[in-house]
């Protein structure tokens, strides 16, 4: 879970984001609600891989693109992790000035 009040600005989109997702961002009326959607995927996405590979995913080693009838984001991976991953998927829901996400990841 991810309180959209300890962000405070898009000044961290060049760190988290990738160049698709800042398209996505950029391209929404409220481009600050999605910039916390995609940190708080993100954040649950390394959390739920770490204990399989106990290792540190940057958050430009992976690029979210939203799948709106899903509710969540289908997630890529630029590390060597990519090669053993089946699905990654990223359920992101936002109730008012909070955004939920559960990482679903398929290993093989």
């Amino acid at each position: 879970m991810e309180n959209m009040n300890r962000i405070a600005d898009l000044e961290i989109a060049p760190l988290v984001c990738r160049s698709p997702e800042c398209d996505w961002i950029l391209g929404s009326d409220d481009p600050h609600a999605r910039l916390c959607m995609i940190f708080s995927a993100k954040e649950a996405l390394y959390k739920s891989l770490y204990p399989w590979c106990r290792s540190y995913i940057d958050f430009r080693e992976a690029e979210l693109s939203w799948c709106a009838d899903q509710s969540g984001f289908q997630a890529i991976l630029f590390t060597n992790l990519t090669e053993k991953r089946k699905d990654l998927f990223v359920s992101s829901q936002r109730r008012d000035n909070l955004i939920f996400s559960c990482s679903i990841c398929k290993i093989s």
